[in-house]
């Protein structure tokens, strides 16, 4: 009886159409027939075809936010996070946190105090570089994420702030791909003899 109910419709819903179309258009019963019939055809093969064709899985993110409670990320529960970091300096505590727009990225914004007669600049650098992978190992750990830290992970040393950004994907990694290489092209410039000025020129400008 429901299957009837829809035929009819149908019928009564196409005939209707081909009349319009025939008073539209100023043709035939017949012509307006096939107009209508193939319009039909059309439709139902695109909608068979959206109903059918896979849904695209959403981009993976990896487990990144360090600190968060569930709702936010907390700067208490990074400044404890990242205890080992804050360690290496006389003073370090988080500021802030950002998401970038296209979701790729979470920068972390740390307010810092070096020591008096501290590691070098480079020293400095690669040791809060594998601590900070470490951080990030130990957070992806917890949602059974084991992929390596280190293509996710980006530590810069200022003079008074220290930034930390880890990619939350693909795009976030290339991200960091990218920036990796213009931080070795700089130390490699800066390695050359005459360039100390050149150095703190651009120190100067980073922390801007």
């Amino acid at each position: 009886m429901f299957i009837f109910k829809i035929i009819s419709i149908f019928i009564v819903l196409f005939t209707m159409g081909v009349l319009i179309v025939k008073f539209c258009k100023g043709c035939s019963i017949r012509e307006a027939t096939v107009i209508c019939r193939d319009s039909v055809k059309n439709f139902l093969g695109e909608l068979l075809t959206t109903l059918l064709e896979p849904v695209p899985a959403p981009p993976q993110l990896y487990p990144v936010l360090v600190g968060w409670d569930g709702y936010r990320i907390q700067p208490q529960f990074v400044d404890a996070e990242f205890s080992a970091v804050r360690a290496d300096f006389a003073s370090c505590y988080c500021t802030n946190a950002v998401l970038s727009k296209d979701n790729a990225l979470v920068v972390y914004r740390f307010d810092i105090m070096r020591k008096p007669g501290g590691l070098d600049d480079d020293v400095l650098g690669e040791l809060v570089q594998k601590q900070t992978e470490e951080v990030l190992a130990n957070t992806m750990r917890l949602y059974d994420c084991y992929v390596p830290a280190e293509p996710l992970t980006l530590t810069e040393v200022f003079p008074h702030s220290l930034n930390v950004a880890f990619a939350r994907n693909e795009a976030g990694i290339k991200i960091l791909d990218a920036q990796k290489r213009k931080m070795r092209r700089r130390k490699a410039l800066t390695e050359r003899p005459g360039n100390a000025t050149m150095r703190k020129n651009w120190e100067d400008d980073d922390e801007k």
